[in-house]
């Protein structure tokens, strides 16, 4: 591994969700709560428990992650979502692996 560039003190960091986290969970779609509740009636929080980010009306985070929204104030994270390959298997596993 090669040692950090003392001219650029950045780093990338991946998280990969695995077991019952996923995109959905992490990141609600505020816009589209009602639809969420509907499909997820067991695991949906309610809608007041999720932290608000600052300047992103559309989405809610967890509770657990309670330090990002900070993080994502401050510009130390960033959040891209629909990451995804062309000619999808559908496989989740065969997907995780690529």
């Amino acid at each position: 591994m090669a040692p950090l560039n003392a001219d650029n003190d950045r780093a990338l960091v991946l998280i990969q969700l695995d077991g019952g986290n996923d995109g959905l969970a992490t990141l609600s779609p505020l816009g589209q709560y009602d639809c969420l509740k509907k499909a997820r009636p067991k695991i949906a929080l309610a809608e007041s428990s999720l932290l608000p980010l600052t300047g992103v009306s559309t989405l809610a985070m967890h509770p657990a992650f309670a330090r990002m929204p900070t993080l994502y104030e401050e510009g130390w994270v960033r959040i891209i979502q629909n990451v995804g390959y062309p000619n999808p298997n559908l496989s989740h596993f065969r997907s995780t692996d690529i």
